[in-house]
């Protein structure tokens, strides 16, 4: 009993010492992702996220609307026809 009294004496300050680093921790990561979410030319802050997922969507778009508005037949035709072949 004697070991399990010295054992518990010494856990229990130890427990008090984790929960205030534990919080600690919690608080740097939160200043961090707030630092990150500054950086301008950071890949992984919501802001450039979101604007990665907006420039994909245009470009899809575009490259879509582009695939439809040009045919292609018709676009080698006029290119053997206009280029000079050596």
């Amino acid at each position: 009993m004697n070991l399990l009294t010295e054992l518990d004496a010494t856990v229990k300050p130890l427990d008090a010492t984790v929960k205030p680093l534990d919080e600690t921790v919690k608080a740097l990561d939160e200043t961090i992702k707030a630092l990150n979410d500054t950086i301008p030319a950071n890949p992984s802050s919501e802001k450039n996220e979101k604007m990665e997922k907006r420039m994909e969507r245009s470009l899809a778009r575009y490259f879509r609307d582009l695939n439809q508005a040009i045919d292609i037949t018709a676009l080698e035709q006029i290119y053997y026809r206009n280029v000079k072949q050596e």
